[in-house]
């Protein structure tokens, strides 16, 4: 993950983590297309946790890090 060093209006400084350059195109899109996580993953080289803000390139990582975290994918 790459950082970025940006300075305030009052003068301070501060570094600010910047996501890497990975397609995002929402899941649920017009087209109707409907990927599976793998899938997601597969076509657009990683999938976005709002949870701890990363990039999981594997379903593998990005189940259990739902998991760990008692969060579900709704998918009835």
């Amino acid at each position: 993950m790459r950082s970025r060093l940006i300075i305030k209006e009052d003068g301070s400084k501060e570094w600010v983590k910047i996501m890497p350059d990975i397609k995002t195109k929402p899941i649920n899109n017009v087209q109707g297309e409907d990927l599976t996580v793998g899938g997601y993953i597969d076509k657009y080289g990683g999938i976005y946790s709002n949870v701890d803000n990363k990039i999981y390139t594997s379903k593998s990582s990005y189940m259990e890090h739902l998991k760990a975290n008692d969060c579900i994918i709704k998918d009835w």
